[in-house]
């Protein structure tokens, strides 16, 4: 459901209290009606927090899978490149093979370092921006 609609329906059901008990005249007695309106007032709220929940959820959802699928991506790359590696190997001198093991290994290191940082990074921006998100949409239903 669209961020703005949902914002515009919490607005008004906020003002629509104060409002209704102006209705219920001096005495403040409420009638069957106005209890009867709100009741279906909480059952509105309620469809719509647990929509904003299921986007929410399915935004992560979606971030989740994004990144699995990008892990997945990179360790078979990580495998294939040994693998390809390995077969070089075998044109070099056995005394040096190791020497050329070692210095695999290291760029693999800082390769897959390199890889961490960027999900920590990507990881970061996304709950970043659903926190200015959830922040943003607070303001405007006040």
């Amino acid at each position: 459901m669209n961020h703005r609609l949902i914002r515009m329906l919490f607005a008004a059901a906020a003002l629509a209290a104060p409002a209704a008990a102006k209705d219920g005249g001096a005495s403040g007695v409420m009638s069957d009606q106005y209890i009867e309106q709100q009741k279906h007032r909480l059952d509105e709220t309620l469809q719509l927090r647990v929509g904003d929940i299921e986007n929410r959820f399915a935004e992560e959802q979606s971030f989740r899978v994004k990144m699995k699928n990008e892990r997945i991506a990179f360790e078979k790359r990580l495998v294939q490149e040994r693998g390809t590696f390995l077969e070089g190997l075998k044109k070099v001198k056995a005394t040096e093979r190791p020497q050329a093991l070692a210095a695999y290994f290291s760029r693999q290191k800082e390769k897959r370092k390199e890889f961490n940082e960027q999900r920590k990074t990507a990881s970061r921006q996304f709950w970043e921006a659903r926190i200015a998100a959830r922040t943003a949409q607070r303001q405007t239903a006040r």
